[in-house]
């Protein structure tokens, strides 16, 4: 065996030794009572009743409140349109009571740490065992808020009713991980970051939409911006009947697809994946991929397009002609198409 191979099966099983030993120091230091928990049925988001006794609730008339701002570290947080201004909530009883106060500025504020734990092992429990889940929602008037601040660790994260919420300033979100749900809303700028989970966002008007993730599929549908940026590290990004503006997209791995979709401006860069767009895309249009076919169908005539292709290893075709390498034409049209494949075909249509 190489000594490099050694080195590196050394320090690799030490970094394991040392995870282990760091998990149960952790479990022993909690009691057994955390707030994600594994039993024979799989992994929990919330607490272990056997373990944590009763949940402490409670629901709060806070009074008017113009903007919402949470934080809290294992929770499911909902905010639901409605016509009063209230906030329920449920952790575990033998843990700190949330902070709750709607600030001179009008901002309502709930705080919750739930510093005692971090991971709960419990793999002999009764399979059947009652099982209760921290969760915050709020209720608020649909246009009366200015803006949106949720900062999540673990849990869940959904704003979106059949009622519209219409904010006057900003949404952001940050969740590190849980499943990210928003829709049927409008806002001037929408900046969310999600560590592991799934992203959804539905029904959107907003100047500005940023979203970064680092691990799960992320799905946009009826989305109206005027600036669009995805960054995905892994995971498929779709996108249906959106008009993006001006979009960027950024993904390591996963397929990008966009369906019925517009953009005047378009930059990806795709490390590894397929990417397949069908829509109306004009300006200039910058597209770069490590690894996957490259496919783009257009509703706008071949001459209002100037033709910048190459790929390494792959054919390319543009409507029904067929070249190798790469394809330079119609230098001057008014739009721009300029696609670099590493590894992968490259497909252009017009309509």
């Amino acid at each position: 065996m190489k000594k490099s191979t050694m080195i590196v099966l050394i320090v690799s099983a030490s970094m394991i030794l040392l995870g282990a030993l760091m998990a149960v120091a952790a479990y022993a230091i909690s009691g057994g009572n955390l707030g994600v928990y594994f039993n024979n049925s799989g992994w929990h988001q919330g607490f272990d009743s056997q373990k944590g006794g009763s949940a402490m609730t409670e629901t709060i008339d806070t009074g008017a409140f113009t903007a919402i701002d949470i934080d809290v570290d294992f929770a499911d947080v909902r905010l639901i349109p409605s016509n009063r201004y209230q906030v329920e909530y449920a952790f575990p009883s033998n843990q700190p009571k949330p902070a709750c106060t709607v600030m001179q500025n009008g901002t309502l504020q709930f705080r919750h740490s739930q510093s005692e734990n971090i991971i709960n092992f419990n793999i002999f429990n009764i399979p059947f065992s009652r099982k209760q889940n921290n969760f915050v929602n709020v209720y608020f008037p649909v246009d009366e808020l200015e803006f949106i601040t949720v900062n999540v660790d673990m849990g869940n994260v959904e704003i979106k009713d059949s009622t519209k919420i219409a904010l006057k300033g900003d949404l952001n979100i940050e969740c590190d991980f849980g499943k990210l749900t928003v829709g049927n809303l409008s806002a001037k700028i929408i900046d969310a970051e999600i560590s592991s989970g799934e992203s959804n966002f539905s029904d959107i008007t907003a100047e500005k939409l940023m979203l970064e993730s680092d691990f799960g599929k992320v799905t946009y549908r009826n989305v109206n911006t005027e600036h669009f940026e995805s960054k995905s590290s892994s995971g498929d990004t779709t996108v249906q009947a959106c008009r993006l503006g001006n979009a960027v997209f950024e993904s390591d791995f996963g397929r990008i697809t966009a369906e019925r979709s517009t953009a005047e401006g378009l930059k990806i860069d795709s490390s590894s994946g397929d990417v397949n767009l069908s829509g109306a895309f004009t300006g200039v249009i910058n597209i770069s991929s490590d690894f996957g076919k490259v496919t783009l169908t257009t509703a706008s005539p071949r001459e209002h397009y100037s033709l910048d292709l190459s790929t390494d290893f792959g054919k390319i075709q543009v409507d029904n002609d067929n070249f190798k390498g790469s394809v330079l034409q119609n230098s001057g049209a008014p739009n721009s198409i300029s696609i670099d494949n590493s590894s992968g075909s490259i497909t252009v249509k017009f309509q």
